[in-house]
């Protein structure tokens, strides 16, 4: 059995931010700057096994078992222009949007 830790909020390591990762991508695709606005949305496959909140460093780990296998957040998706995809606001309701999510399922770890 695997799962993922992740303190909300805290970027990872080994990739940009995502915000800066989906502008080199619409950068590349849309190289005419035809497209102004984007929906956005965090996708969280396996949420079923995930909890959202700050590692415990404990030998023990609540699941979320009554989260659905995909947890896609928000629905309906964010629509922003194309100077707020790598905004912290953006970062905030995403992350703010999974936390209800898991909130609602009773997965957040305190």
């Amino acid at each position: 059995m695997g799962f993922v830790a992740r303190r909300p909020g805290t970027p990872c390591r080994r990739h940009p931010p995502p915000g800066q990762f989906a502008l080199r991508a619409w950068e590349r695709i849309d190289r005419r700057d035809e497209v102004n606005q984007v929906a956005a949305a965090v996708a969280i496959p396996e949420a079923q096994h995930k909890v959202f909140g700050p590692s415990t460093h404990s030998s023990s780990i609540s699941m979320g078992s009554s989260l659905p296998a995909l947890v896609v957040a928000p629905e309906p998706a964010a629509v922003v222009r194309r100077a707020d995809v790598a905004s912290d606001e953006l970062v905030r309701r995403l992350v703010a949007e999974v936390r209800r999510v898991f909130a609602d399922a009773g997965a957040v770890d305190r």
